[in-house]
């Protein structure tokens, strides 16, 4: 009996379109929990019970995409006629590959290097190959349309948050603030307690995302995106023959208004204005599209000439009035900006690594700024400091080519799709992102609440939680999928210049802040340019490899695929979740009194990671509380603490917080030490308190610590220097601070006490 062979539609057999439609629903799915979840790799770990898993739940996410990946790579690769799409994005990966392990190699905090490499790599190749898979305008639109949802709920969340939440917080704050501030560890009447109360009466939401200017960002891509598909319905309308099919799409619109609103909510300037610019652009397009098809080599001239001479005006208006035009936010950026360029002139070649820049930035800090950033809130130089200048131009090379694809003349290929093709799509996918919202939300974000609460109470929690985002998302998407309606695939399509629009907004956003590297931002970046990607193979003809003549492809990817997921888990991903799982084992087990049990978790989770430093400081700062928990004072606690805090150094000598404390524990070891002992304490403590000091000179805190110990040394004259610069780093803040908070009083940095007995020693000692 001969064996029936599986039915090939586009080439495709039954088997290849599932895995197809199983990794579009990942990417989707993996996007939508990544903008109902608060992301911040920024290095694994931490010294903070509750955020130790930050950068594991990232890990965990990158995982499932790389996955992904792998599978449909074998599959396609495997099959009777698998094909490549050339996007141009090859070469660009391959460089940024290069980059990231040059840059990781010298990098100080190698584990946070890895971890941030990740996080940014994987995403990429998934939308690589999302190209694949968007072989169809459907398929396209459907990838938006979910976007467009998660805009909705975003802007439900900012609304939520805006009214109810932020109002609340503010009443608990204002009821007991001293009770409100113990948990966060902010002192009343210091410095931090003024920041703090700062960003608490801004009023600026942030929904899921870490920052108002994230959430601005994520509201641009969904608001473009949004207006992609609004303009296909449109033009479709438009050009249909029933009249029933021309009235005025009031849902699709409905969705858009609320996705625009979102940026409004999230009261970030920066995502105001360039959203404003994009629909300026976009608006412009409108009336002078064909105008502008006919001179795209001058307006790209005149773009290149408008970038140089932008970024040639802003370091000489930087340069001699010591900001940039813009108000407070403008100077602390140049200040930033400033320290920044001085980073990279010393590392030209590699930056300083992913995710190290805030172990550099202190260095380099401007000694009056107010704070101390772990990003220089700008994309090229974050980018350029980190990765290189190889890293920076394969960026740019991800995000141009894209936009370059839309401008580039072609001929176009006439497609047609129904509505019914669309939301055969979208309904399942939409049926699966929920379904992976409802069980894995609760996982991610357990909700705590009083145990003597009511039943009710719990379950109206639970349910506003839970419940209502995953139904305002389900609403984003049906207010568009509603419409029996597609956008047709045609070349310079209002939808087209939509997107092109969109990430312009979005990338100059990104000229002042560090949104796009937020995984949630991130990934939904890269999902809009792999759209972009796709339309532009529907619409143009462009190559695509038959990889059967290509065997020396067809082999080694194959191979990639089965090799890189045990790479990424085993040297990636099991190493820092051992370790962490140890960790948070070992706080659960601080606090239940078991202390002894917590240590041998530290030291247990320092050996399952032999490059993160996080599993020694967190083993430092256990046994560090340990001795001042008892009365008795435990030099042996103190010993431990001193070595966990030298293997911390050992894999991150560039973070000054470890000889700041190393400092401290020597100043502990002489309280309890007599003549030659406590000397030699003495001076262990003022070298690793010279060493944070080189790490942080703008610090006065740091600074009077070295005094007091150089002092107790007996080397005045040294003290005296040191007392000295804190008073002209003091000053210096003095000057600077009405620039920043002209409606408040002075506070200090360093405290008002310690200033006093800053001044009062140079007297004595002059």
């Amino acid at each position: 009996m001969a064996i029936k062979k599986p039915v090939l539609k586009n080439g495709k057999t039954p088997a290849l379109r599932a895995v197809e439609f199983g990794f579009l629903c990942l990417f989707l799915g993996v996007m939508a929990l990544r903008a109902t979840f608060t992301e911040s790799p920024g290095g694994v770990g931490g010294t903070q019970h509750i955020n130790i898993f930050t950068s594991i739940y990232s890990l965990s996410f990158s995982l499932a995409l790389l996955l992904g990946v792998c599978v449909w790579v074998i599959f396609n690769f495997t099959s009777a006629r698998p094909r490549w799409r050339l996007t141009g994005w090859e070469v660009p990966i391959i460089l940024f590959v290069i980059a990231a392990i040059a840059a990781g190699a010298g990098a100080a905090d190698k584990r946070a290097a890895i971890t941030s490499f990740a996080v940014l790599i994987v995403p990429l190749m998934a939308a690589l190959a999302l190209v694949q898979v968007l072989d169809r305008p459907a398929r396209v639109t459907a990838a938006l349309v979910v976007i467009t949802g998660l805009g909705v709920m975003a802007t439900y969340q900012y609304i939520e948050q805006f009214w109810i939440t932020g109002e609340e917080t503010v009443a608990q704050y204002e009821a007991d603030p001293e009770e409100f501030l113990q948990p966060l560890e902010i002192t009343p009447g210091t410095f931090h307690h003024l920041l703090f109360e700062h960003r608490l009466y801004s009023r600026g939401v942030r929904g899921s995302f870490t920052t108002a200017n994230s959430a601005g960002s994520f509201s641009i891509l969904a608001t473009f995106a949004a207006l992609a598909v609004f303009t296909g319905i449109l033009h479709k309308r438009k050009s249909g023959n029933d009249e029933s099919q021309r009235r005025f799409p009031l849902l699709p619109a409905f969705a858009l208004g609320l996705c625009a609103l979102g940026i409004v909510l999230t009261q970030s300037k920066g995502a105001i204005g360039a959203a404003a610019i994009a629909a300026v652009m976009f608006g412009a397009w409108c009336l002078f599209h064909s105008w502008i098809g006919r001179h795209k080599k001058l307006l790209v001239v005149l773009t290149v000439l408008v970038v140089i001479a932008g970024t040639i005006f802003v370091i000489y208006y930087g340069s001699a009035h010591g900001t940039l035009p813009g108000g407070k936010s403008m100077l602390i950026r140049w200040q930033y900006w400033q320290s920044s360029l001085r980073m990279y002139a010393d590392n030209p070649v590699t930056g300083v690594g992913p995710a190290n820049f805030k172990y550099y930035y202190p260095a380099y800090k401007i000694p009056e700024a107010v704070e101390t950033v772990t990003d220089p809130h700008n994309f090229p130089l974050s980018m350029l400091t980190q990765y290189g200048p190889l890293g920076l131009a394969a960026m740019l090379g991800v995000v141009i080519l894209p936009l370059a694809a839309l401008a580039r003349k072609r001929q176009p290929v006439k497609t047609e799709q129904s509505g019914a093709d669309m939301r055969f799509i979208i309904y399942p996918a939409m049926g699966i992102i929920i379904l992976a919202l409802l069980v894995l939300r609760p996982l991610l974000i357990p909700m705590t609440t009083d145990m003597t609460a009511p039943a009710w109470v719990t379950m109206y929690i639970g349910f506003a939680v839970y419940i209502i985002p995953v139904l305002i998302f389900a609403l984003g998407v049906l207010l568009f999928s509603l419409d029996n309606r597609t956008a047709q695939s045609e070349r310079f399509s209002p939808a087209r210049a939509a997107l092109f629009c969109g990430v312009i907004g979005f990338f100059i956003h990104s000229l002042l802040d560090f949104a796009i590297f937020e995984p949630s931002v991130y990934t939904a970046f890269m999902a809009i340019l792999a759209c972009i990607l796709a339309i532009d193979f529907d619409t143009a003809k462009r190559t695509t490899l038959n990889l059967p003549s290509f065997l020396s492809v067809k082999m080694p990817a194959i191979v990639l695929a089965v090799v890189m997921p045990a790479g990424y888990l085993f040297y990636v991903f099991v190493p820092p979740t051992r370790s962490m799982t140890k960790l948070d084992r070992a706080y659960t087990a601080f606090d239940d009194g078991r202390f002894d049990y917590a240590h041998r978790l530290t030291g247990q989770a320092v050996e399952l990671d032999l490059i993160d430093p996080a599993a020694p400081t967190v083993a430092a700062r256990l046994y560090l509380m340990d001795y001042h928990r008892k009365d008795a004072k435990d030099e042996s606690l103190l010993r431990k603490t001193e070595d966990n805090l030298l293997t911390a150094i050992s894999r991150n000598p560039k973070n000054f917080r470890y000889y700041e404390n190393l400092s401290d524990v020597y100043v502990y070891l002489a309280e309890n030490a007599e003549d030659e002992q406590k000397d030699f304490y003495l001076r262990q403590a003022i070298r690793a308190a010279q060493q944070a000091v080189e790490r942080y000179p703008g610090s006065e805190r740091l600074r009077f610590s070295f005094a007091q110990i150089a002092e107790r040394l007996g080397k005045e004259q040294l003290a005296l220097e040191q007392y000295q610069k804190v008073v002209e780093i003091e000053e210096a803040f003095r000057d600077f601070f009405p620039r920043i908070f002209p409606e408040h009083d002075f506070v200090s940095r360093l405290g008002s006490s310690k200033y006093e007995i800053t001044q009062r020693k140079i007297e004595e000692m002059k």
